[in-house]
């Protein structure tokens, strides 16, 4: 019965994943799906089979830039050291749309308010942190080769040209949401291990 509670908590949350949800709801059903397969990573699965991997591509495509950071936090919990999942998302179009959003990253100007700056501090973050679990030498050989083939060196050498990698940003072992996030090296060595990775390969 609890096994039966869980896997309709799942399939609620994944039917908030749709870009026109309020953004309170849609950073609960990240938020939760995030949790939910920290505990039972098999789950994982009712992405796939129950079409949650579409309405995360329209987020990451058309989502308010506080919401693309939540999508993103629970795409990387879903790839990390999951190499079949990784090229599950290379499939179905995911990988080159987490890609744009480093391509299409911008410097916050002097005159952003802080909270919008921290915002996009955040996001190239994710994307940063995404990027590396792709290039990992025990990562899928599909998305590696995907990730290259979308300009990925071109944009691992755009990160090391953005002012805000060599900022402090939230501390990985900090939670948001309830959601654990695991300690990793700064953004900057996580940049260069991955160029290093792709040539070691």
């Amino acid at each position: 019965e609890e096994v039966d509670e869980e896997t309709k908590e799942i399939a609620r949350l994944i039917r908030l994943l749709n870009v026109k949800s309020k953004p309170a709801l849609l950073q609960q059903a990240c938020a939760g799906l995030a949790r939910a397969f920290i505990q039972t990573p098999a789950r994982k699965e009712s992405l796939i089979s129950q079409h949650g991997i579409i309405p995360l591509m329209e987020i990451l495509e058309v989502g308010k830039p506080r919401i693309k950071v939540d999508a993103l936090i629970l795409i990387n919990q879903i790839v990390r050291d999951d190499p079949q999942f990784q090229q599950k998302l290379c499939l179905v179009g995911l990988l080159p749309l987490v890609v744009q959003l480093g391509f299409s990253y911008e410097e916050p100007g002097a005159d952003a308010e802080a909270e919008a700056a921290a915002v996009q501090q955040q996001l190239l973050a994710e994307v940063v942190r995404f990027v590396a679990e792709i290039c990992r030498p025990q990562s899928s050989t599909l998305a590696l080769q995907v990730f290259i083939a979308c300009d990925g060196l071109k944009v691992l050498s755009s990160f090391l040209e953005k002012e805000v990698l060599f900022r402090p940003v939230a501390p990985d072992g900090a939670q948001r949401d309830g959601v654990p996030r695991t300690a990793s090296p700064s953004l900057t060595h996580l940049v260069i291990d991955s160029i290093w990775s792709i040539f070691n390969r």
